[in-house]
């Protein structure tokens, strides 16, 4: 039987006739597709892998964009959530319970302390705005522990912190005109942004912290507050009271702080002022 003609072609090494889609030569015994791949230049090697790998490059990236963003979406909902079921049940306890009752009070501390360290930054502002109307503020973070809640950009003007453990928090750009940080635990916290004016830090410890831009003009620093570590770059000092006990660094970094404020000695000498020892009632 005659192969059609469309159907025959030389073999590339014999030029023998054979047909078109043999893989074999049947005269010279050559594997034909072997050595047409084989014969192929890297370019053509390359244009086999370089579109699928692209492909699947970029369906990762997508995935994982789809998967981050889908779980932000979650996380703000979880959140949002949790802020109102918080408010809702504080809400009832305030209008049903004797807040002079040692017991209440235990029980909304442990519950706002647990929703802090849940929520972000901003829906702890939220959480702060409605403890300041209820008047709570004070009677809650005495001696609390705030390890590395997130406290950013929050409002805590004026407000009592004696004791407690802000170790690692989120402070940054936070409102601290005037509060009792007194005994306060710092350590490594970010106060970048943060403002302290007039706050006292009496005993505090704010080794390792990050003051970067961090306004302490007119603070009070003194009983042994400690400075070890922390990072100073353009930290305002102005006006700041203590008694010749900071603890610092010998290799503290003070690049950009003011030239009135670089070391313990250049402490605004005018206002030097002796504290008495930190108690739970703010001065």
């Amino acid at each position: 039987m005659i192969e059609n003609e469309s159907n025959i072609m030389p073999c590339i090494f014999c030029q023998e006739l054979i047909n078109s889609k043999a893989k074999k030569c049947i005269h010279c015994g050559e594997f034909l597709d072997r050595h047409l791949l084989m014969g192929k230049p890297l370019w053509d090697w390359l244009g086999l892998f370089i579109v699928p790998l692209t492909l699947i490059i970029l369906g990762f990236l997508l995935s994982n964009y789809e998967n981050r963003r889908q779980n932000n979406i979650e996380k703000n909902r979880e959140n949002a959530n949790y802020l109102q079921n918080y408010l809702d049940d504080m809400s009832n306890i305030i209008l049903a319970e004797d807040l002079t009752d040692a017991n209440v009070m235990a029980i909304i501390q442990a519950r706002t302390m647990t929703t802090i360290s849940i929520l972000d930054g901003k829906r702890n502002q939220s959480l702060i705005r409605f403890l300041r109307e209820a008047k709570l503020l004070d009677r809650i973070f005495i001696s609390a522990n705030l390890q590395d809640v997130d406290l950013s950009g929050v409002n805590l003007k004026g407000v009592s912190l004696y004791q407690a453990n802000l170790s690692h928090a989120n402070l940054s750009g936070a409102n601290l005109q005037g509060a009792y940080l007194c005994n306060t635990i710092l350590w490594e916290a970010d106060l970048s942004n943060a403002t302290f004016f007039g706050t006292n830090l009496s005993s505090a410890d704010l080794s390792d912290a990050n003051l970067t831009n961090t306004n302490l003009m007119n603070t009070t620093l003194s009983n042994g507050v400690d400075l070890h570590g922390a990072i100073f770059d353009k930290t305002r000092f102005n006006g700041a009271i203590h008694d010749g006990t900071i603890l610092w660094s010998e290799n503290i970094d003070v690049e950009g702080a003011e030239k009135d404020m670089v070391r313990e000695e250049t402490i605004s000498k005018g206002t030097l002022q002796q504290r008495k020892q930190c108690t739970v009632e703010q001065e």
